[in-house]
Order: structure tokens, then sequence, then C-alpha cells
């Protein structure tokens, strides 16, 4: 079991440095049968299919998926390993089959909300925005004693992309006063992320400072995120020497992050050079964050007073998505509908938040 465990961690460490073989190579020597109960196994294949999945290596995340599937004792995990790299790669009907898979056996409790919740978020992206929120309150009414704040905010989200912004922000402060302190936090940050797409600025202002006093340091991925939904907000509420701050402070932690990356464009990007490129696929910006990224340079674009930027940011963000309900993607359609810009790709007319 030691033996295992230990093979675990260094196959974590081979993964973080780029060495694949040899993190496969440890992967074979952690989960070799009878070394490691399920959850074990689960863990080094979720660790496995996550980082093929960040640099967008479908082939390589799939084999992962295979081996995890043939592994003894994880069934519907396995599944929802699957399911989920197939949403991730927009092929929305495999990641579906996956789905129905895992629920055809039996899962615990806990596992059957992660079903749920990968089922909802494979109908929304197809637009069935009905049929997504049905599964998520599916999803609710599992019994299990986690927490269950991931379905919170994805049905948060979808009540936003139906035009039903105060339902969902009504939605999501009422689990405030049930949910843990870190599921408060994640809470409390989608709040303020819809707020300021709703153009309450001092709400959302106040929800990600109160996060960023709030969380521990050791959250660094986190607290990255929120410094840099602050500036933004700062710099939508007209105070540019604050948000400069915020944007140096992420730049100068030492974390790899998407948002350490972007806080060091907003400084560094000038008016009229071309629209910087993401970093390769990876720890600094995951294949999926890609929209993402472009969703973050148009916004702050956009509150620059740099028009022609920001649309280009917020095209970009909308063509990178798999699909126009992706976060990015919508919340760029979004913007580009406040602008009076047509989206690209043929996207839905979104219902705008007023």
């Amino acid at each position: 079991m030691r033996r295992a465990r230990a093979q675990f961690v260094i196959c974590a460490c081979h993964f973080s440095l780029g060495h694949d073989r040899e993190a496969l190579r440890a992967l074979e020597e952690a989960t070799r049968e009878g070394d490691l109960p399920p959850d074990g196994a689960y863990q080094v294949y979720q660790l496995a299919v996550r980082h093929f999945t960040s640099q967008g290596r479908w082939a390589q995340a799939l084999d992962a998926c295979a081996r995890a599937e043939q592994a003894p004792g994880l069934g519907s995990r396995a599944r929802l390993l699957r399911a989920d790299a197939e949403w991730q790669r927009g092929e929305y009907g495999r990641a579906a089959r996956a789905v129905e898979q895992g629920l055809a056996l039996e899962p615990a409790e806990r596992v059957r909300v992660e079903l749920f919740l990968q089922r909802a978020l494979v109908e929304r992206e197809l637009g069935r925005l009905d049929a997504a929120l049905n599964l998520l309150q599916e999803a609710e009414a599992v019994p299990t004693p986690a927490p269950l704040d991931d379905v919170n905010i994805e049905r948060g989200w979808t009540l936003a992309m139906r035009g039903q912004a105060d339902e969902a922000l009504e939605a999501l402060a009422e689990r405030l006063r049930v949910n843990t302190h870190a599921a408060r936090m994640k809470l409390l940050r989608e709040i303020g992320t819809l707020s300021f797409l709703r153009g309450h600025l001092n709400r959302a202002h106040d929800c990600f400072q109160q996060v960023l006093l709030n969380l521990p340091r050791s959250s660094v991925g986190m607290r990255l995120a929120c410094a840099l939904d602050l500036g933004l907000a700062l710099l939508a509420l007209g105070e540019e020497a604050r948000a400069r701050e915020q944007f140096q402070e992420a730049a100068a932690n030492p974390a790899r992050a998407l948002s350490k990356t972007l806080a060091q464009r907003f400084l560094d990007w000038r008016e009229g050079e071309p629209l910087p490129e993401p970093p390769e696929p990876g720890r600094d910006c995951a294949w999926m964050q890609r929209p993402l990224y472009f969703y973050y340079l148009g916004e702050f674009a956009y509150l620059s007073r740099r028009r022609e930027e920001a649309v280009r940011g917020l095209h970009r963000a909308v063509i990178e998505a798999p699909s126009p309900y992706r976060h990015a993607a919508w919340m760029a359609a979004l913007r580009l509908g406040q602008l009076g810009e047509t989206v690209p790709g043929g996207a839905p007319s979104f219902v705008p938040l007023e």
C-alpha cells in the first residue's frame, strides 16, 4: 500500500514536470491490482485524465479512461471520467452515453450526483436548458451529506442563461446559509460574477473582496482568479490605480495559473497592439480555458474603452468554445450584444441581463 501511494506522488510530480512517460510508468505501478483501494486508483486515473485534457491531448486522455474502465472496483467512476473527457472535447453524444452507462451500474450517492451534473452540462451545451435544470434538480434530490456547491453553481448559471438572472442570484444566495466555508467562498465568487454581468458593480466588488479576505492563503488558484475579478470590478468602477495594484499583485505571484498570465497581459498589452495569444495548453492555460482567456482580454479592453480590441477578444472567446453555452462564450456573447455586435458562428441570441 505504501509503495502504491508513493508511486501516486511520483506520478503527480512527473506530470507536473511534463515527464509523461515516467508518469505513466508510475501510474502503472500505483494501480497494480491489489496495491490501491478503488478510491486511490480513481484519484490516480483522474490525475492522468485531467493532465491530458488540460493539454487537449484527447487520445492519451481517452486511453487513461479505457485503463480506468478495466481497473477493478471503479465501475461508474470510470464512466464519469470518460463522460468528462468527452464533454470537454465537445463529443456530447459520447459523453451522454458514458453517463447513462455509469448510472446503470447503480453508483453510490455522491457519484450519482456527479453523473447527473455531467449530463446536465451536456444538455445545457446543446441548448436544452430545461432538460439541464431537470437533471440538476435530480442531482439536488439525491440524499448525500456531501455539499452540492457545484450543482448549485451550475443551476445558477443555467437559470441566468435562460434570462432568469435575479432568480439565479437568489438561488445562489440561499445556498450561502447552508454550505461549508469552502463552498460558501465558491458560491460568493459566482454571485460576484453574475452581479458583475448584471451591472451591479458594488455588489460584485464586495463579493470578490469578501472572498479574498476569507479564503486561506493556501487556496492560491481561487485567490488569483478572485484578485483578477476584483481588479476588473475596480476598473469598471473607475478606480484604475487600485485595479492596477490588483493586477500587479496577481502577476507577481510565483504560481503558474491562467489568472496570473492574464494579469501580466493586462499590465503589458498596449492599445493598438495585436491580441496577445494564450500560452500553449498546459498549466498556465488549460485547453478548456482558452475561451475564458479571450473573454477576459475582451472584458479588460472593453473596460479600458478600447472597443476594437474588446470586440476581437470577445469574438475569439465565442469561436474558441466548443459550445456557445460554455460560461466564457456566453459571457462574451452577452457583452457583444451590449456593444451591438453580431455574435460569430451563428450562436443563439441570449436573453440579455438587464
